[in-house]
């Protein structure tokens, strides 16, 4: 599986940087719809039982907030597909959007809480 790109939606909590008020009120803030970014700029092909992990991070106004969203995957030939980076020629990219080889992978919400040094900033 060759992991295309990524969608992820951040919504915040309606409160003011480092002053929670309570609220549950949550509003979308940022929508990023990156086609062929891939994993921090990593386009790894996987076998069953294969990983790839990373750390990324993002910015957000608000004590806490939530992400969610999905990768976008692409079933390949593991013998003749390589793991590339962004930039790089991967054929799977130039697939059309309804090819039956692509398929999304959905994330779940998860949350997102400011570093306490953070809060007093």
């Amino acid at each position: 599986r060759l992991l295309e790109e990524g969608v992820m939606k951040k919504q915040e909590n309606g409160s003011s940087r480092g002053k929670h008020d309570g609220s549950t009120e949550l509003k979308v803030v940022q929508t990023v719809n990156e086609p062929r970014t891939g994993a921090v700029g990593h386009l790894p092909v996987l076998g069953p039982g294969e990983v790839f992990e990373y750390m990324s991070g993002a910015d957000i106004a608000t004590p806490s907030g939530t992400m969610e969203g999905c990768f976008h995957m692409a079933s390949v030939d593991m013998q003749s597909t390589d793991s590339a980076h962004v930039g790089d020629h991967v054929e799977a990219l130039h697939w059309n959007l309804n090819d039956d080889r692509k398929f999304e992978m959905p994330i779940g919400r998860f949350g997102l809480v400011l570093d306490e040094e953070d809060l007093n900033t």
